[in-house]
């Protein structure tokens, strides 16, 4: 919007000055300078129509398949021609299908007057799975949708309930024909309610001691315990439930000696090829456990760490500084810290630091992409991508911290990075349903870095697929 203003100001300008001259260069009569004057406005009209109407030539299409697409829940700010002034974050968020290519614009979802969609929609086997808020007298609080990804168009809907109580969604998974969405529902507990892929059909719900960080494989709900570490409680690492019927499967206290973050949040963790790799969040210590069992197969200690990525052959462990330790008076360290570790023992492969942010200023948590060569990663000072190999820096996007904003939630795929670009309230339990922030969301050059397009949105997160 910005290049268009310009360029019709640009335009106005010139026209100004061409009819101000016009005007008193012919005879001085009603008749010909009427004609002048409609000329001039006749062409601002035309001028104006075509800034708006017609693309920017600056726009520069990813190199991705025509059937890649951004399924997004927010609003597009752009404002519509030839409208100057955007309410863009003023109404309600709804489901977008952005077009990978440019970030155009293919559909946006049926939605119900004055509700909003909110966190990140998932796609599978051709649908999105998405949760929308109730506002009208009579609505469910919160309503789980399927809808088709080629057109946006609803296959069922779930209510998931019909009161305040219980019905706050925390996050959302998907996995082997079940849907499953932790609910708010005490102070040491959440609700979680599975529904069938097929229909929306509830089909279990059950309570367990889950914050927010959760995922389902292999027939199991695994989780960082996160109430487990109030005041007078066992401190556990991580957590599996059948996913069957919620019931304890095993649970892998921390190390002896170990220690966790300043505050109690979610801890990170990915999983790959039957092995769990976790770390308590701003915490010393990695640890490799087995899926199946909860056997812990080895520990690396590494401090402060904040996020964590797989690659085939690395673990790759973000530390940064905390601020919640900065705010308590605890030691902290002075630089951000990338590291790879071996998957078969936990030995360093590499190490790189970087100068950190302002610690007591605002702050973002850490984000991980990777593909085959390189690791894209997210964290208060920038966006950097690093060559796998040897964790040599690529290339770096530096960060706003003086006024918030920062990259976040990358995903890599066929050479292009799609990430979040705007404010961070600080560290958010749930990157998925984080609370609508003014944002850009960029399309990149995997191997330079360079933008092919963005587009500035209010979103709660997004989801990339092919369709």
């Amino acid at each position: 919007m910005g290049l268009r203003i310009a360029i019709l100001l640009a335009v106005i300008g010139g026209l100004a000055l061409i009819g101000a001259i016009a005007y008193f260069a012919v005879p001085n009569r009603r008749g010909p300078r009427v004609a002048v004057l409609g000329t001039v406005a006749a062409v601002l009209i035309v001028a104006t129509l075509v800034v708006f109407l017609a693309p920017i030539a600056g726009v520069t299409q990813a190199p991705v398949s025509a059937s890649l697409s951004l399924y997004l829940t927010g609003q597009i700010c752009e404002s519509a021609p030839p409208t100057f002034n955007s309410n863009c974050g003023s109404g309600s968020n709804r489901l977008l299908n952005l077009r990978a290519t440019d970030g155009a614009i293919r559909w946006t979802a049926p939605d119900k007057a004055n509700n909003t969609f909110i966190g990140a929609p998932i796609l599978r086997d051709g649908i999105i799975y998405a949760l929308r808020q109730g506002s009208a007298s009579g609505d469910a609080v919160a309503t789980l949708l399927a809808l088709r990804a080629t057109d946006g168009g609803e296959v069922w809907r779930a209510p998931l309930n019909s009161t305040p109580l219980d019905s706050t969604p925390l996050s959302m998974q998907v996995a082997d024909g079940q849907i499953y969405v932790l609910l708010k529902r005490q102070e040491n507990a959440s609700l979680l309610r599975v529904f069938r892929t097929s229909d929306g059909a509830p089909t279990q719900q059950f309570t367990l001691p889950i914050f927010a960080g959760f995922t389902v494989t292999d027939g199991l709900i695994i989780a960082c315990d996160t109430y487990l570490f109030s005041a007078g409680s066992p401190s556990a690492a991580f957590v599996a439930y059948h996913a069957s019927d919620g019931s304890l499967a095993w649970r892998e206290s921390l190390p002896i000696g170990a220690q966790t973050g300043p505050s109690v949040v979610p801890c990170a963790f990915v999983i790959g090829d039957g092995i769990i790799y976790t770390a308590p969040y701003q915490g010393d210590t990695v640890s490799a456990i087995h899926l199946a069992d909860g056997q812990p197969l080895w520990t690396a200690s590494v401090e402060f760490v904040a996020a964590l990525g797989l690659s085939k052959d690395q673990l790759i462990v973000v530390a940064a500084p905390s601020p919640f330790a900065a705010k308590s008076g605890q030691a902290n360290p002075q630089s951000e810290t990338i590291l790879a570790l071996n998957l078969v023992d936990g030995h360093t492969l590499w190490q790189r630091e970087f100068a950190a942010g302002q610690v007591n200023g605002p702050h973002s948590s850490g984000f991980i992409a990777v593909d085959e060569e390189r690791a894209y990663i997210a964290t208060t000072s920038a966006l950097r991508s690093l060559r796998l190999s040897d964790g040599a820096t690529l290339w770096q996007r530096k960060n706003s911290q003086s006024d918030g904003q920062f990259y976040s939630s990358p995903v890599v795929t066929q050479k292009t990075v799609f990430v979040h670009y705007g404010y961070s309230s600080g560290f958010e339990p749930d990157p998925a349903l984080r609370s609508p922030q003014p944002s850009r969301i960029f399309a990149l050059n995997a191997a330079t870095g360079a933008p092919y397009w963005n587009t500035p949105v209010y979103s709660t997160g997004f989801a990339l697929g092919e369709v």
